[in-house]
């Protein structure tokens, strides 16, 4: 199969289902054992995971879901094309009728010395995802596989660097659809948490589930750890 990297289409971007409707699709599907494995044959395992594809509002089509990031929050909210900044690479891809389309662009803006050093590593794993061809063709393959492809796509795991992930802690999006703005922070297991979850972000960096420490297990092990979650009863 011919696997290319796509420029961003925003029909591909519009086609994503909402949170709620990928929430129950998700809840279904269970076994990460053959993402697991293929993310560390190809040394993937720590710049890059699967994200549930799904969208919380409508975007123009002249304009892209942009994120800015820093040790405190992630913020992601739509920005015309015209204004996009040049510093900026994609961190989400969807795969589609055999090419990767970026649906989601990260600013690489760091103003302090620390956070211009995460942002080079951040540049470094997509750059890292896009150098590897065989890779994404072998993801997107599975993906087909496994019948998933509408469902997962591939994410760089750039928030860790940022947000950190600690074992007692998840990383909580929350959406105002109204002003389409995503507010991402990292907040412990024991606060005050919406109502409904819906993991987002699967990383692949435990493999021994005996030995991995995240709360947020239930999909671990050998198959993944989820700890990127979003409330879905924020908007359709």
């Amino acid at each position: 199969m011919a696997t290319a990297l796509a420029s961003y289409s925003p029909v591909v971007f519009d086609a994503l289902e909402g949170p709620k409707e990928q929430h129950l699709k998700q809840k279904s599907f269970t076994d990460f054992s053959d993402f697991n494995k293929l993310f560390h044959a190809h040394n993937m395992e720590q710049c890059a995971g699967i994200a549930l594809l799904h969208r919380h509002y409508d975007v123009d089509e002249k304009e892209v879901v942009l994120e800015t990031i820093d040790s405190q929050k992630s913020l992601s909210s739509p920005v015309s094309v015209a204004s996009l900044p040049k510093e900026v690479v994609p961190h989400l891809w969807r795969f589609k009728d055999g090419k990767w389309f970026p649906t989601e662009f990260l600013h690489l803006d760091g103003r302090s010395e620390d956070d211009r050093a995460k942002m080079a590593e951040a540049k470094a794993f997509s750059d890292k995802v896009a150098a590897d061809t065989t890779f994404l063709s072998q993801l997107g393959s599975l993906l087909e596989k496994l019948g998933v492809v509408d469902l997962f796509g591939l994410q760089t795991n750039h928030r860790r660097l940022f947000l950190g992930t600690s074992c007692d802690d998840t990383i909580l999006e929350i959406t105002d659809v109204p002003s389409r703005v995503s507010k991402i922070t990292a907040v412990p297991q024991t606060q005050a948490q919406p109502q409904y979850f819906t993991d987002t972000f699967f990383g692949f960096a435990c493999k021994d589930p005996e030995t991995c420490g995240h709360v947020r297990r239930q999909t671990c092990g050998w198959t993944a750890c989820a700890y990127g979650c979003c409330d879905d009863s924020c908007g359709d």
